[in-house]
């Protein structure tokens, strides 16, 4: 079994409201000493919305991190770990226009947040799907997408965080038999 590592110095920590970044010398299982970089991020949430069996994405967004645009579902950063599904029904109004009175339903897919990057850091992924009443959204969707045509959208979804949240929606359709 695997022993857990020493931290020997932290070398540099610089924080802001989102990230913490950490360089640290390290002594590993193996006792070699290692300098590691890790950061502490906000958890966040990744949202399938639904409407009349049909997954609603909104438009396109620029990613910083991979330098263009990309077509993700709707998602964000959690401020406070005890407000997630107050956090869900702002981030639907922000980008689908999705008012938190048409909300039929919000269910949490995963039982427990997961490890986003385990190796380089603590941020946790929860996904939630959300049932949307049949009113007007202030914003129509980029794409709705028939539940029945899912894997069709495998193919749209670069970003590994939505794709693994679609995997998570199609099991829990499987699991009450709609598909």
């Amino acid at each position: 079994m695997a022993k857990k590592w020493q931290r020997l110095e932290r070398i540099v920590k610089l924080k802001s409201r989102w990230i913490t970044v950490y360089a640290d010398k390290l002594l590993d299982h193996e006792n070699n000493e290692l300098e590691y970089w890790h950061f502490d991020r906000a958890d966040s949430v990744i949202i399938i919305p639904v409407q009349h069996n049909h997954i609603l994405l909104p438009e396109p967004i620029y990613r910083v991190g991979v330098g263009r645009v990309m077509l993700d579902f709707p998602g964000g950063r959690i401020e406070n770990s005890k407000e997630i599904e107050d956090t869900v029904r702002r981030i639907l109004q922000k980008e689908l226009g999705v008012s938190p009175d048409t909300i039929r339903m919000l269910r949490k897919l995963n039982d427990k947040p997961y490890a986003v990057d385990s190796s380089f850091s603590s941020q946790k992924l929860y996904v939630f799907s959300a049932d949307i009443g049949p009113a007007n959204l202030a914003r129509p969707p980029h794409l709705r997408i028939p539940e029945n045509k899912i894997d069709s959208l495998f193919e749209k979804l670069e970003c590994g965080q939505c794709r693994l949240a679609l995997h998570e929606y199609k099991a829990s359709l499987a699991a009450t038999q709609k598909v």
